[in-house]
């Protein structure tokens, strides 16, 4: 019976982390008004709503059946559990994943009292009316085809969080780079004027653009694509007020 739970409890993590990638990006998608993959990683999982998920269910589903009670505990504990992946994200990969300082009621950026009000009321509607059903139907799949699918599942998501992890520590480190090549331009332009050499007519960004060429071959052609891409952006919004304005 507990191999079973435990089973049962592992299935709808990857379930409920399918279901949050799949509202995150939805909302995103709809505000931004282009596809948005909101998980941080490659597939369609978002862990934190899968631990969230499989936390409530197990410490509050058929325990607690009060509405209040089961939205003041959820409160709580989703946002602690935001909160503490939101530390443990920013610590590990120097790089917040979001951030809630445009809301007024936030504490840090990390959490916000809007979005754990959210939070909640999807973990009320969750425990009162979905997961019941969840229950039943993934109570309806073989044993044989959920453990088939649960290898399957862990195998892909250990691949995933692997080069995703890899991904962004080497970005975390070309980033270190071009921090050390703008503090060597800066040094050099400060030892210049302090030695009284004559002042070079070239921009800083012509001369980071040397500099990261002659250290780093790729760094210019990223400062030329972000360059052009700026421009475009510019360009796109200075034609929407403009097509805005003529209406």
């Amino acid at each position: 019976m507990e191999s079973v739970r435990a089973g049962d409890l592992y299935l709808w993590f990857f379930l409920y982390s399918a279901v949050g990638w799949a509202y995150e990006s939805l909302l995103f998608t709809v505000y931004c008004r282009r596809p948005v993959n909101r998980g941080f990683l490659k597939g369609p999982f978002v862990p934190l709503y899968g631990c969230g998920g499989v936390l409530l269910v197990a410490l509050l589903y058929g325990r607690v059946t009060n509405p209040a009670h089961i939205f003041l505990i959820a409160l709580v504990l989703t946002t602690a559990l935001e909160y503490v992946t939101a530390v443990a994200m920013e610590n590990l990969f120097r790089a917040k994943w979001w951030d809630y300082s445009m809301f007024t009621l936030n504490f840090q950026g990390r959490i916000s009292l809007i979005s754990s009000v959210v939070f909640a009321a999807m973990a009320l509607l969750t425990l009162r009316f979905v997961h019941p059903q969840v229950e039943r139907l993934t109570g309806m799949i073989p044993p044989r085809a959920k453990a088939h699918f649960l290898i399957l599942a862990t195998v892909y998501l250990l691949g995933d969080i692997t080069f995703t992890v890899r991904r962004v520590l080497v970005v975390n480190g070309r980033l270190g780079e071009m921090r050390g090549h703008v503090s060597a331009i800066l040094a050099e332009r400060r030892g210049a004027v302090e030695s009284g050499a004559p002042r070079r007519n070239a921009s800083f960004a012509e001369l980071l653009r040397a500099h990261f060429r002659q250290e780093w071959p790729q760094g210019g052609d990223i400062l030329d694509d972000g360059k052009a891409a700026a421009a475009d952006g510019a360009r796109t919004e200075a034609e929407e007020e403009k097509t805005g304005a003529s209406r």
